[in-house]
């Protein structure tokens, strides 16, 4: 069967001006080939529908079906057509992303915000996880992209990546915290308390290791690991915990008094340093990139708004 869009338009339009001529002109056809369309369709489907022994145009039985029929197709044959223009547009259509704790806690409030104001029929579907399940979920396809540090990115040929601005990090603690008190913090003084941090990457977690002086022995205790930022920020506000996050992952605690930048640190803390991860093998959807666009503004809006002159050593 061969029918196309045009002879059911063709149908509908007979149907509702019960007139080949008045349908002709309507559809800006001639009349003799208004006809010949309606006989091809007839062909097409095997049946009649129109009963040409009547004196006006009329419907058979079968005739009256698919037009209702008809009618639906066309509906939706329009439904898709707007649905494609509003993909085209970025207006319609799902995208599908991860971020890290640390990076959801900094900016993906901003974005889905902004993405809801900018595209309000998008479909976001953002995954707040490790980056070993997101890099798992990646592979599998079932997310576009996503957010890591650059450190915990693996050696893989299958995907490509984007680095994002740098972001400052700072050590934070509590207000009336005793190494605030302190003029100068030596190393030797940070060895009571324990650093809280969300997972991080091996290679970067040799290196705070190793900067804070911390033993096998001590490792254990002293890192406080937890995939939910928010927790660890609690942590920090309500015990002597030191706290490692981005600035701008903390700035509405700093600003009511909950938190403090450690000025006196012995360190600094390490940069962070994230990346877009995405299929190298793989086209990106019109969706995926109006997501990553919208990321990328947020970023450098947050860097120009916290910024530190030059990038720690540790990073």
């Amino acid at each position: 069967m061969e029918t196309s869009l045009r002879q059911l338009q063709h149908l509908v339009a007979l149907a509702e001006e019960q007139s080949f001529a008045r349908a002709a002109q309507r559809v800006h056809l001639s009349q003799p080939a208004l006809s010949r369309s309606i006989q091809a369709l007839e062909r097409d489907l095997g049946i009649l529908l129109l009963d040409r022994a009547a004196r006006r145009v009329t419907l058979t039985a079968a005739g009256k079906q698919v037009l209702e029929r008809s009618r639906r197709v066309l509906f939706e044959a329009r439904c898709l057509k707007r649905d494609v223009d509003l993909i085209k547009s970025h207006e319609l259509g799902e995208a599908r992303f991860g971020v890290g704790p640390h990076s959801a806690a900094i900016f993906l409030a901003d974005v889905l915000v902004s993405l809801r104001a900018t595209h309000p029929r998008l479909h976001l579907v953002p995954e707040v996880n490790s980056w070993n399940v997101l890099h798992e979920k990646l592979q599998k396809e079932a997310i576009d992209f996503y957010i890591t540090d650059l450190k915990s990115i693996p050696q893989d040929d299958t995907v490509e990546i984007r680095r994002l601005p740098l972001l400052s990090a700072g050590w934070y603690v509590r207000r009336g915290h005793p190494l605030q008190r302190k003029r100068k913090v030596l190393l030797a003084d940070l060895h009571p308390f324990s650093f809280a941090f969300v997972p991080l990457p091996e290679p970067l977690a040799r290196k705070v290791s190793k900067a804070l002086e911390l033993d096998q022995e001590l490792h254990v205790h002293r890192l406080i690991e937890c995939n939910n930022f928010f927790v660890l920020k609690d942590m920090a506000a309500s015990s002597d915990v030191v706290l490692y996050a981005a600035d701008a992952a903390v700035c509405s605690d700093v600003r009511g008094g909950r938190l403090a930048r450690l000025t006196n640190a012995p360190l600094p803390a390490p940069d962070l340093d994230l990346a877009f991860v995405y299929l190298s093998h793989r086209t990106l959807s019109p969706e995926a990139q109006v997501a990553m666009q919208t990321i990328l503004l947020c970023m450098e809006k947050l860097t120009s708004t916290h910024r530190r002159p030059a990038r720690s050593s540790m990073a």
